[in-house]
C-alpha cells in the first residue's frame, strides 16, 4: 500500500497536501490519515515547529508524534522556483489542499486561495484556517489557541470564582476543536464533489470555532435577550469534590438523581432544604470519605461520578484498559510510545497499518517517483538544497 492508514477506511483513495503546522491543521490531517487518506506532509527544510515543542527524543517531540500520525513528509524549500513546480506538481494530483499561514505569508509562498484554486483544477479541495476571521480590525493578525481563549470567553468561564481571576484551560481545546472542524467540513466537501464534481473553497476561522464551541452551554445566560426566570450558570456546577483521599466529579440533574442523593449518602431527609443546601451537605459527607467508598455509593443509586485520576493512573483505570483505546507500539524513532487509536473505529478499517509520524523528509523520495521524477532529477534537488531528506 503506497498511503497511509488502513486500505479499507473510508477515505481509502484520497490525497491530501497539507501544508500546515502546529496543531490545528496536523489534527485535522491526522484524523483523515487515520481514516484512510494519503496525506502528504509538505514541510519546510526546518519541519514544522512542533517537531522541537517539548520532550523528545531524536530530533523528535512527543508533541508532533501525536499530531502527525498516518502522514508522509516531503521536505520543500517553496522559496525556490524549483520547490514551488514540486508542490503544484503535487497538488495536481490532489483531491485536498490544506494550509493554516497567515493570509500575508500564504500570498507570499503562492498559497492562499486565488493562487491554488485556478482554472482546471475544478475538482480540487481548498481548505485554509485562518485565527481571527478574514476582515476586521484583527484580521491577519498571527495567533495561537492561548490567544483565542482569552478573546472568545473560554477565558472568563474558568474565572476563579473565589479570586475573581480568569484562566485559561491548559491545553489547546481551541486548536483541537478547530482540527475537528476543519476535518468535517473537508469530509463534507469531497462528498459534495462526488455529487456535483466541484471543489469547495473553505475557510476555517478559529474564534468562530470556538465561539460556535463555547455558546450552547458556556453562553446559555447571554443567547436570549429577555428570559422569564433566570438560572445559575452551568459553570458553576463544573467543580471538583474533595473526599478523604482525593476528589471525585459528580453530577446531580435529575429529580431522581437528586431523590437518591440523600438515601447514597445516609444522610437526614431533604425536606424543605434547597438543592444548594443539600449538596453543601452531601460535599460535607463525601469529604469524610474514602473515594472508593463515595464511587460505591453514589454508582449504587445510579447517581454520575467518577474519580479524578492523576495524568499518570489515566492509562491504567480498569474503564480505560476495558475500552482498549490506548495502544503501546514502537516508534522508529521514540522508541515504546503509547497512544489513544483513532475514534470513532469503523468496522473494516483496521489499526495494525497506521503509520508512525514520520522524520522530517522521510518519503521525499518516494513521493517525487511517486510524481514522475527520475532519480537523477531528485538527487540533483536534493543536492542544490530545494529538497530535504532523513
Amino acid at each position: 500500500m503506497t498511503g497511509p492508514g488502513p486500505e479499507a477506511g473510508p477515505l481509502s483513495g484520497f490525497k491530501i497536501v497539507d501544508l500546515t503546522e502546529n496543531m490545528a491543521g496536523p489534527m485535522a490531517t491526522m484524523i483523515l490519515g487515520d481514516q484512510g487518506a494519503d496525506v502528504i506532509k509538505v514541510e519546510s527544510l526546518k519541519g514544522d515547529q512542533v517537531r522541537r515543542t517539548g520532550s523528545g527524543t531524536g530530533g523528535m517531540a512527543a508533541y508532533f508524534a501525536n499530531l502527525n500520525r498516518s502522514k508522509r513528509s516531503i521536505s520543500l524549500d517553496l522559496r525556490r522556483p524549483e520547490g514551488r513546480a514540486v508542490l503544484d506538481r503535487l497538488i495536481d494530483d490532489a483531491d485536498v489542499v490544506f494550509q493554516a499561514y497567515r493570509p500575508s505569508a500564504a500570498q507570499k509562498l503562492g498559497i492562499d486561495r486565488e493562487s491554488i484554486k485556478i482554472p482546471g483544477r475544478d475538482r480540487l479541495v481548498y481548505c485554509e484556517i485562518v485565527g481571527f476571521g478574514t476582515t476586521g480590525p484583527f484580521a491577519g493578525r498571527a495567533v495561537y489557541d492561548h490567544v483565542i481563549q482569552a478573546m472568545s470567553g473560554f477565558a472568563a468561564l474558568q474565572t476563579n470564582q473565589a479570586t475573581g481571576e480568569p484562566s485559561l484551560i491548559r491545553h489547546g481545546v481551541v486548536d483541537k476543536a478547530t482540527g475537528l472542524t476543519a476535518a468535517q467540513a473537508i469530509t463534507a466537501a469531497l462528498l459534495r464533489r462526488s455529487r456535483t464534481g466541484v471543489g469547495e473553497a473553505i475557510t476555517v476561522t478559529m474564534l468562530n470555532v470556538a465561539l460556535n464551541f463555547i455558546w450552547p452551554d458556556g453562553m446559555m445566560r447571554h443567547t436570549a435577550f429577555e428570559v422569564e426566570y433566570e438560572r445559575p450558570p452551568a459553570a458553576n456546577t463544573y467543580r471538583l469534590t474533595p473526599t478523604a483521599d482525593g476528589y471525585i466529579a459528580m453530577m446531580v440533574l435529575t429529580d431522581d438523581q437528586w431523590a437518591a442523593l440523600h438515601p447514597a449518602l445516609d444522610l437526614r431527609p431533604a425536606g424543605d432544604r434547597t438543592h444548594p443546601e443539600r449538596l453543601r451537605e452531601a460535599r460535607e459527607r463525601l469529604a469524610r470519605m474514602a473515594t472508593s467508598d463515595a464511587i460505591d455509593a453514589l454508582t449504587s443509586h445510579h447517581i454520575p461520578c467518577a474519580p479524578m485520576l492523576s495524568l499518570d493512573d489515566v492509562p491504567f483505570h480498569p474503564q480505560v484498559q476495558a475500552n482498549a483505546i490506548l495502544a503501546e507500539t514502537d516508534h522508529p524513532v521514540l522508541g515504546r510510545i503509547r497512544q489513544p487509536l483513532p475514534e470513532p473505529h469503523f468496522d473494516a478499517m483496521g489499526t495494525t497499518s497506521l503509520r508512525p509520524a514520520p522524520r522530517l523528509g522521510q518519503h521525499s523520495e518516494e513521493i517525487l517517483l511517486e510524481h514522475g521524477y527520475a532519480k537523477e532529477d531528485i538527487a540533483d534537488m536534493v543536492g542544490s538544497g530545494v529538497v530535504g531528506v532523513s
